[in-house]
C-alpha cells in the first residue's frame, strides 16, 4: 500500500498539474493499493458548495477524471459534511467539502 498525502493549490491549473502527477504516479502502482489524504481544495460534485461563485463542470472534471483514472474511492464524513466555510454570514457565506 502507498499513502500520498496532498495539498492542494487554491489554483485550478496547479491543482491540474497535481491530478496529473497523481495519474503519472498510480500508473506503475496499479497492483498496489493507493491511498491519497489530504486538502484537495476542490470539490467532487456540483452540492459540495454552498454560496459563491457556481461550481462548473470544468472546475470538477479534472479532479474526478483523476479519481477514475487512479481508481481511487470517496469515503463519506462522518462527521460533519462540509469541511470550510469563509468565516461569514449572511449572503456573503461560502460553506464546502474540500477534503
Amino acid at each position: 500500500m502507498y499513502l500520498t498525502v496532498v495539498y492542494g493549490s487554491n489554483w485550478q491549473h496547479e491543482r491540474e498539474e497535481l491530478w496529473s502527477l497523481l495519474v503519472h504516479i498510480n500508473q506503475p502502482l496499479h497492483q498496489w493499493a493507493l491511498e491519497v489524504v489530504g486538502d484537495f481544495n476542490t470539490s467532487r460534485l456540483f452540492d459540495e458548495k454552498i454560496g459563491g461563485k457556481p461550481l462548473t463542470f470544468p472546475e470538477l472534471s479534472p479532479f474526478n477524471d483523476c479519481i477514475n483514472a487512479c481508481m481511487l474511492s470517496d469515503l463519506q464524513h462522518v462527521r460533519s459534511h462540509w469541511s470550510w466555510h469563509n468565516n461569514s454570514n449572511g449572503t456573503t457565506r461560502i460553506i464546502g467539502r474540500l477534503d
